[in-house]
Order: structure tokens, then sequence, then C-alpha cells
């Protein structure tokens, strides 16, 4: 009898050593870099036809919760239209991003181009997009779709992020891109 109650509690010890280990290695499968983790969630955005060219590779914090790692744009889809996209930072609190909105505001090298006299006497164009988050692949992005810009010199592009109580951290230096083409 004391033998059969040994070979059970080995039976025993030894099953619950299986199947701890193998809780251990789904919990290390599931385990993800942060970026990865958050992103998948969130929609894929469209496929562009064509190429997208990065016109900013540096870091951009916003505030302490909130980077833009790099900048992208391409073609739209309408005749002079752009979808410039922001590609978010991995120490960025995406919950917080997306409530806020974006505005980018476009200088042209020669502000006659604008249309209304009071793009041309500001000297630039602004439109704003509610922060979306979708991801390209495993990165987390918020686009600008379908800009209509009509001219292609930018002397400077600024942006900022801002909400119902008003610009974040207003004093900070706004995100800038300098001289490009599209």
């Amino acid at each position: 009898m004391k033998k059969l109650l040994l070979i059970f509690t080995v039976v025993v010890i030894v099953a619950c050593k299986d199947k701890k280990e193998t809780e251990n290695k789904n919990i290390e499968s599931i385990k993800t870099p942060k970026t990865e983790k958050i992103s998948l969630g969130y929609p894929e955005i469209q496929k562009f036809s064509k190429q997208i060219t990065f016109l900013r590779e540096e870091i951009h914090d916003f505030s302490e919760d909130i980077e833009i790692e790099e900048i992208g744009v391409v073609e739209g889809e309408k005749l002079e239209t752009y979808n410039f996209l922001f590609y978010v930072g991995d120490n960025t609190n995406l919950e917080l991003l997306s409530k806020y909105t974006l505005a980018l505001m476009l200088y042209p090298e020669d502000k006659e181009v604008l249309l209304s006299s009071k793009d041309k006497k500001r000297g630039f164009i602004v439109k704003s997009v509610k922060c979306k988050i979708m991801r390209e692949g495993k990165y987390p992005v918020v686009v600008f779709p379908d800009y209509n810009i009509g001219f292609k010199k930018i002397k400077m592009a600024k942006a900022y992020l801002y909400n119902k109580d008003g610009i974040l951290n207003p004093n900070k230096q706004k995100l800038i891109i300098k001289e490009f083409s599209l």
C-alpha cells in the first residue's frame, strides 16, 4: 500500500511540473515588445500605391508621454493631396495621444500660391485631424489623410497637438520640418 501511495505521489509531482513548464512557455510566448503589443489592437493603415518619403527621422517630444519618431508623406489618390504619417514613439501613451487633435501648418516658399487672403496674410495653411491611432505593420501611426495642398515647395512645416483646453505645452517648441518638396 505504501508503495502504491509513493508511486501515485511521484506521478502527481511529475505531472504538475510538466503542466507548470507548459504554462511558463505559454506566458513567454505572449510577451512581446511594448510597441508590438500595444499597436496590434489598432486598425491597419491603407496600402499606398506610391513609396512613403520620410521628411524627418528624429524624435520630437510633445510632452513626457507623447513623442513622434518619424514623419513620412505619400501622394494621395486625389490630385494635389498628400497623406502625412506621424510614427509614434515607443514611450507614447497611446490612449492619451488619442484625446488630442493634430494641427499641421505648411509654409510655402511663395505665399502668393495660397488661395485665401487670410492664408496669404499669415503665410501658411493649417488643417487639423483628430489623433486616431492606426498601425503600419507593428508600428503605431497617426495619419493626416488627403491634405489638399495646391503647391509643391514647402519652406517649413510645423505641427502641434491641442484639445478643448488649448495647445499641449504651448511654450515648448513645435515639431518643425525644414524645407522639402512634394
